[in-house]
């Protein structure tokens, strides 16, 4: 569900519904997702506040499955400057976004994806790589 075309490096932003449009636009760009699932997306974290961010300045912005995603896919999104989504775990500079068509049909890919998230190696790799295709290369072996 990975796929190179959504992850995107050195983005800059200024608050946390900035930062989940920009996170959200490769998504759009690609047909995986309408505008309305990333209003959506931003609409749920007005609600019920910032239970995307699982992690210190890791946000996983997704909304339940709808009509408003065409396909499947996890992305990625490093922040120039961390945002505050007002979390205990602020400020947010990794974005995985995700979108599923199933309730269910995205949970290997998390389960597979949440296992790098104790891997420091992956975060500096994320801060020092210049292009998509070098994160999606490192990746690409993990089956996310």
């Amino acid at each position: 569900m990975l796929e190179e075309e959504l992850i995107q490096l050195h983005i800059s932003c200024s608050t946390r519904e900035e930062a989940i449009q920009l996170a959200f636009q490769p998504f759009i760009k690609n047909h995986y997702v309408t505008q309305d699932y990333v209003n959506d997306v931003i609409d749920s974290l007005d609600t019920y506040g910032p239970y995307i961010v699982i992690a210190p300045q890791i946000a996983l912005p997704h909304s339940p499955a709808s009509l408003e995603v065409l396909k499947p896919g996890i992305g990625i999104t490093v922040l120039d400057t961390p945002v505050y989504f007002h979390s205990t775990n602020d400020p947010v500079k990794y974005l995985f976004p995700f979108c599923s068509n199933q309730n269910d049909g995205h949970m290997a890919s998390l389960v597979a994806l949440s296992r790098l998230f104790s891997d420091n190696h992956l975060f500096e790799s994320l801060d020092t790589f210049d292009t998509s295709k070098q994160v999606f290369d490192l990746l690409k072996p993990k089956e996310i």
